[in-house]
């Protein structure tokens, strides 16, 4: 097995692991452990989870949105920020429906229904 810098060659490693007390080698399995889900590559599941809670619009955009939203109110929206309103408002929508198309195939994933999957994942709709 290759080797670079600090790093030991494999049948070296694996001696010294066969020479650790039960006690060092429950703390390296528990480390190693964490380690390992480091770098494994994310799930489907996670993928999802991920997308759902964190994707769509930033919140610079939300708050665009709001202080768009707040001029409405106000009677003082030139037309300009009216357009913008508007695109804003398409963005939205759009991902609102292509977020639910993630929670719809979470769903399918997990053999659950939406509304059990928003449930266990405390998932609200935007």
């Amino acid at each position: 097995m290759p080797t670079s810098g600090n790093v030991l060659p494999f049948q070296s490693l694996l001696d010294q692991l066969g020479a650790l007390s039960y006690e060092e080698w429950r703390r390296f399995k528990t480390e190693f452990l964490k380690l390992s889900d480091q770098k494994r590559p994310p799930s489907r599941r996670d993928e999802l989870l991920d997308l759902i809670q964190f994707g769509g619009p930033g919140v610079v955009m939300h708050q665009r949105m709001i202080e768009l939203h707040r001029r409405v109110e106000m009677g003082e929206i030139p037309e300009s920020d009216y357009k913008e309103m508007m695109t804003l408002t398409d963005l939205f929508q759009g991902w609102s429906v292509e977020r639910f198309k993630l929670i719809i195939e979470l769903a399918e994933l997990e053999k659950l229904t939406v509304e059990e999957v928003m449930k266990k994942h405390k998932l609200f709709m935007v």
